[in-house]
Parts: C-alpha cells; sequence; structure tokens
C-alpha cells in the first residue's frame, strides 16, 4: 500500500512478475526495428519465427498483466475511485461502456484495454531500447516498472485523437481523458489539441415519415439488387450507419428523396405481417398469439427491410435507362428472385412508417390503440392511418442526434 493507505499498482503487478513480460519482450526475434538490423549486423527474423514469439508473448502478457490490473481496478473501484464516466450522458462507445462496467464491479474488459493501452507497453519496449543500446537489463527493468507503477497510481491518460471512437448513437468523433482515475469523454479541439465538452445529445426515439404509394402494389424484400437501382439511391454522404443517427438519416433520406422505405433491422429476417391496414415487422412472440396474416419472412442477407412500389422501382431504374428497357429489367428481377420477394397490397395512397433508429429499442417503446402489436415482438410499422402513440410514446417532432 501506499502511505496514504490508498492502493499501489506495485500491490498487484509486484516487479518479478513485469520483469517476465519485460524480458519477454526483450527477446523478441529481430525485427527492421532493431538497431542490429539497421545497423546491418543483423538479418531481421522470418514470419514464422516472429508468429510464434509473438503468440506465445501475447499469451504471457495476457496472463500476467491482465489479472494484475483487474486487481487493481478492483481495488480502486472498493476504495471509491474508479467512478462512471462523466461528460458523456447519452453516448455509447466500447470504451465508455467498458467503464462503466468496471465502476459496477465488472473490470475484465477496463483490464483488457489498460493491458494494449501504451503507457503499460511503453514501460518494456523502453526498457528494450535501452538494453540493446547498452545498457544494463536489470536497471532497465526497474526504471521501467518504476515509470509504469508511477503512471498507473497516479491515474492521468489521455485517448486523444488517433484513438478516438465513434459513438453508436450520435456517430460522434468521442475521446477520452483520465485524470486521477476520474475519466470524461469530450472532443479534440483540432487548432489547439485541447479536449472540450461534448455536445448535449438525446436517445433516439421513435420517429414516423409519411410516403405515398398511389398503386399499393408493394414489394419487401431485403433489398433491390439491380445495379441501376442501387446507383440511383446510393447515399454517398452522412452519418455512418453503425450509428442510430446514421441508420435513421438513411431512412429518411430513402423515403423523403427516393419515395421507397428500408429499415435497419439488423440480422433477424423478421415475419412481415399484414394487421388492420397495417403491416407489422417483427418476430411472432412466444408468449402470446400472433393475430394477422403473415406475408412471409425477410432474408436479411442484408440487414435493412426495403418496401417500395413495384411502379416506384421501376420509375427508379427508368431514369437511368428509360421506361420500355426499366419494366424488362424489374420483370427479370422479379422472375428470378421472387421467392425473396414478398409482395402485399395495401390501399393507395399515405402510408405512415413508425421506427426506431435503435431497432431493438422500438417494440418496448411503441404503444398505440389503433394498431396494437400484441403476439409481435415488432421492429417497425407501416400504417395506412396515422397513429396515436400512447404511453409518452408519441413520434419524435425533430431528428436523431
Amino acid at each position: 500500500m501506499k502511505g496514504n493507505d490508498m492502493t499501489s499498482f506495485a500491490d498487484h503487478l509486484p516487479y518479478g512478475e513485469f520483469r517476465k513480460i519485460a524480458a519477454a519482450w526483450t527477446a523478441k526475434p529481430l525485427d527492421e526495428y532493431s538497431l542490429a538490423v539497421k545497423e546491418g549486423r543483423a538479418e531481421k527474423a522470418s514470419p514464422a519465427e516472429d508468429a510464434a514469439w509473438r503468440k506465445e508473448f501475447e499469451a504471457m502478457e495476457e496472463a500476467v498483466a491482465v489479472p494484475a490490473l483487474a486487481s487493481f481496478l478492483s481495488a480502486l473501484r472498493d476504495e471509491g475511485r474508479l467512478a462512471p464516466f462523466s461528460g458523456a450522458d447519452g453516448y455509447s462507445t466500447r470504451f465508455i461502456g467498458v467503464w462503466n462496467e468496471a465502476a459496477a464491479g465488472d473490470v475484465a474488459g477496463l483490464a483488457s484495454c489498460f493491458a494494449n493501452h501504451r503507457r503499460f507497453f511503453e514501460s518494456y519496449y523502453g526498457a528494450g531500447l535501452e538494453i540493446e543500446a547498452g545498457a544494463e537489463a536489470e536497471a532497465a527493468f526497474r526504471a521501467g516498472y518504476d515509470k509504469l507503477v508511477a503512471v498507473f497510481d497516479k491515474g492521468d491518460f489521455r485517448w486523444f485523437e488517433n484513438e478516438a471512437e465513434r459513438c453508436t448513437v450520435s456517430d460522434t468523433r468521442v475521446s477520452y481523458a483520465i485524470k486521477g482515475w476520474a475519466a470524461m469523454g469530450g472532443l479534440v479541439d483540432t487548432k489547439t489539441g485541447a479536449l472540450g465538452p461534448l455536445p448535449a445529445i438525446e436517445r433516439p426515439r421513435i420517429e414516423e415519415l409519411s410516403v405515398d404509394f398511389p398503386t399499393g402494389e408493394l414489394l419487401i424484400a431485403d433489398w433491390f439488387r439491380i445495379d441501376e437501382f442501387t446507383a440511383a439511391v446510393k447515399e454517398r454522404d452522412g452519418k455512418s450507419i453503425c450509428s442510430a443517427a446514421g441508420r435513421g438519416e438513411l431512412t429518411r433520406k430513402y423515403a423523403e428523396k427516393h419515395g421507397f422505405l428500408s429499415v435497419y433491422v439488423g440480422n433477424t429476417s423478421p415475419a412481415v405481417i399484414a394487421r388492420d391496414g397495417a403491416l407489422v415487422v417483427g418476430w411472432e412472440s412466444e408468449d402470446e398469439p400472433c393475430e394477422g396474416e403473415e406475408l412471409g419472412r425477410v432474408c436479411t442477407d442484408l440487414w435493412w427491410v426495403t418496401i417500395i412500389e413495384r411502379a416506384r422501382l421501376v420509375d427508379i431504374v427508368a431514369g437511368t435507362v428509360g421506361k420500355e428497357e426499366a419494366e424488362r429489367i424489374v420483370e427479370d428481377y422479379l422472375a428470378e428472385h421472387g421467392r425473396h420477394i414478398i409482395r402485399a397490397e395495401v390501399a393507395p395512397g399515405t402510408h405512415h412508417l413508425y421506427f426506431h433508429p435503435e431497432t431493438e429499442d422500438f417494440d418496448a417503446a411503441f404503444r398505440s390503440d389503433d394498431c396494437p402489436t400484441a403476439g409481435v415482438e415488432a421492429m417497425f410499422v407501416l400504417s395506412d392511418k396515422r397513429l396515436v402513440l400512447t404511453d409518452g410514446a408519441a413520434p419524435s417532432p425533430g431528428r436523431a442526434p
């Protein structure tokens, strides 16, 4: 323990254990960065030798460093020094997730993160460079160890621009700073390099979109793999669809710019169920009976469900090749891929889509007496009338952040 009775990293990673890692690193096969290779005194090792050594070294690092870090982080938490992330309410990244898990008691993920952090690596990498340059091994190892303990006891780290992560909610590029084992998220100022605050965001909510289906003759699949169609509607700008904001943005663009619907559902192959003027897309519940007619299941090789009028599909293709050729292309495609395409007849006119950019949250958030979803774990709903949502699930008046 340190003098003030707070835990020290040295209590959890004794010098002898650190020395095992450092000595194994300095015994690594020569590579192009080795001084002897650079000076022409030796040849670098073969890829096979390097791969074999690296596998053995990583196993040792996992066996020694990760348990020591897990023990240390647990002690920090027990002392009240490992609090949840601050300044990142509503944001979701892998690092924020593993940090908050550690603050709640599960330190395994955060221990692995710090085992791979550059400050840990630098402690034995630097010792290896000093030894290669002629320093006495034991002194180099001890100096590396003392620096490492000092760093982890202080608890100041920076994860800046080169280690930022994209938020899976907003697509914001989030960077991190840790001071005295207090973690915060922020944005890097590209001019000063300083870490500024993250803008406030709201969690995504159910959204409503309207789209016109003049004929009511719908085609439903994951996507329509017609080159002319894909080229015409492809979005080259915008937020990443790895985020809820990007997925919601793309659904809106398809509807507003091209007059069809495409909603992210993950790798789920959901059912399409016709019920009282609505199409409910999701999984039948195992706990209660599902009313309505199942029209089929969408094979989601692409993790989206796309709904388009046949006439609209022809019109989009015709923008490239003309009407007559577009009719032929679409008809040939439907004939070849028909078993993967669901056909649905709906009332001609304006239809209303209710979806959630985070698909897994839709079923819990969606409530409407106009369109009950009992018996279905719903992912989205398409209705021939505008629905009144209840239980605080009103459509978002704005956009997902």
